[in-house]
């Protein structure tokens, strides 16, 4: 009796051992060539290169993207722009003929590549305020251009589509259980955004190219959404601080 008794303890002993080194085994460091979610936004570098991610993903798809799925093409077919002489199989034709339906993929790629981005622009967001070693002058920068990528590719969505979400976080249990939202909510979330990003970017252009957002950038969306909400005087003050603009801007 003694010895099964003996035997058991040691069988507990040896699966104990064995769970242990498993749970040891399972514990791998961080890859060496890829960076975790965390680790991105604790340099300035890699935080940049997210950036640059979401502006390279707004060139290649979405709405405002230069390629024929992007919304320039597709709403100069739909207005009459532009003539279209391609197959009436393509989704293309929909637009040109005023036949457009929810399951066009192009309506589904507006739709599915804007949200994506918007989701990467809030990481961004997330990431900058929780980092500890990103120095305030520039997360108040990156920050900045993320604020205006998020108000500019929900203005559009919200003048294609109407009622939209307007989203701020990457939490999937809050984002699942989110509805439309009428457009004068969706437009003071846009001026909000960009309010607090004309606060927090400088007049000059990040880098030589103007490639990237300055605060003029953001006084030009500010006023146009100003016009398209009838605040004339805001969208005049904006405007006119841009034309007075002669360092940087000459007519």
């Amino acid at each position: 009796m003694k010895t099964i008794q003996n035997l058991k303890v040691l069988l507990v002993l040896v699966i104990g051992i064995v769970f242990y080194a498993c749970e040891d085994f399972i514990e791998v460091d961080l890859p060496q060539t890829q960076l975790t979610g965390v680790t991105v936004y604790q340099d300035e570098v890699t935080a940049t290169a997210a950036l640059s991610d979401i502006y390279a993903r707004m060139r290649e798809n979405g709405v405002i993207s230069g390629n024929v799925d992007g919304l320039s093409m597709l709403m100069g077919l739909y207005t009459d722009d532009l003539n279209y002489f391609g197959s009436t199989a393509s989704p293309m034709d929909s637009f040109y003929n005023h036949t457009v339906i929810p399951s066009n993929e192009y309506v589904l790629s507006l739709w599915a590549n804007s949200y994506s981005q918007i989701y990467a622009t809030n990481a961004l967001l997330e990431g900058l305020l929780n980092s500890t070693e990103i120095n305030g002058e520039i997360r108040n920068k990156l920050r900045g251009e993320a604020l205006f990528i998020r108000a500019m590719l929900h203005f559009y969505l919200v003048n294609l589509y109407g009622d939209i979400t307007y989203i701020i976080s990457t939490d999937y249990q809050v984002n699942s259980s989110v509805s439309r939202m009428p457009l004068n909510v969706v437009y003071d979330r846009i001026i909000g955004d960009l309010q607090e990003a004309k606060e927090l970017l400088p007049n000059n252009y990040p880098v030589q190219e103007r490639v990237r957002v300055n605060k003029a950038v953001v006084q030009a969306l500010l006023a146009r959404v100003y016009l398209y909400q009838g605040q004339w005087s805001q969208a005049e003050s904006e405007a006119t601080d841009i034309i007075n603009n002669s360092a940087l801007y000459n007519i």
